[in-house]
């Protein structure tokens, strides 16, 4: 018996910008895919690792130049306010820390008891 698993992790929580090798294999990808429709994903995905590896420097500098304009496009939204920080929830103004509140009761409960 198979059980499925439901989706890990915060749904609405805001992606990382591609990195250089991202975006090669976004370029790259769709040509692979058209030449060698038998392939899986796996192959495709060594296949595009090795094509990588074997880029001179000067073809690789223009895949960094665009991911880092995508970092620096990611700290200027973060800088105007646009997301939150880690921590914060929409509810409330920062973040609590777990089990706070059994420990603001447990020392009531030290205050009732000894006073």
């Amino acid at each position: 018996v198979q059980r499925r698993r439901g989706k890990r992790g915060n749904q609405t929580k805001r992606k990382r910008p591609l990195s250089a090798f991202f975006l090669f294999m976004a370029a790259h990808r769709p040509a692979l895919e058209r030449s060698n429709p038998g392939w899986t994903m796996v192959e495709i995905a060594k296949k595009l690792g090795t094509m990588w590896h074997q880029q001179p420097d000067k073809d690789k500098e223009v895949y960094k130049q665009k991911a880092a304009q995508l970092r620096q496009k990611k700290q200027k939204g973060k800088a105007a306010g646009q997301g939150r920080s880690r921590g914060q929830s929409r509810k409330r103004g920062g973040s609590q820390r777990r089990g706070s509140k059994r420990r603001e009761a447990a020392d009531d409960l030290d205050c009732v008891i000894c006073c």
